[in-house]
């Protein structure tokens, strides 16, 4: 199996590999009830990620706020991990309690230009990652 991991990776689309080892980083976190979302436009070279969490009760699930602090290491590998490849990396923030523009100044104070997060941010719904690769030989 090894072997065929190492072949595998070979021969993988650059975007398919990162995507890939991405899902694989965030396993732990479906673990305890977060559902990871993963899209890539393959075409643009963008990769989407949205990190919500949800619990399901009675066949459907209920979305629940968390705090940045619960995916704050998961972020922090991910974004290690891509330092590795020349891509834009973008984040958003939806949550309850806070408009747009109040929580646009929130994040902007607790994420800076070298993608240093703080782990205080509260009452999170959807932490969103739009990665866009600048290398064309990537797809």
């Amino acid at each position: 199996m090894k072997y065929l991991k190492t072949f595998e990776r070979l021969t993988t689309p650059t975007i398919e590999k990162i995507v890939s080892d991405i899902r694989d980083m965030c396993v732990e976190l479906t673990d305890v009830n977060f559902m990871i979302d993963i899209h890539r436009d393959g075409d643009n070279n963008e990769i989407d990620i949205r990190i919500s969490k949800g619990i399901p009760r009675d066949g459907v699930i209920e979305m629940k706020t968390y705090e940045f602090v619960e995916i704050y290491e998961n972020i922090e590998m991910i974004i290690d991990y891509l330092k590795e490849y020349p891509c834009d990396i973008k984040f958003r923030i939806d949550g309850i309690n806070y408009n747009k523009e109040e929580y646009s100044n929130y994040v902007r104070r607790r994420i800076d230009k070298n993608h240093e997060f703080h782990k205080d941010i509260p009452k999170i719904s959807f932490f969103i990652i739009k990665i866009k690769l600048e290398d064309e030989t990537s797809k």
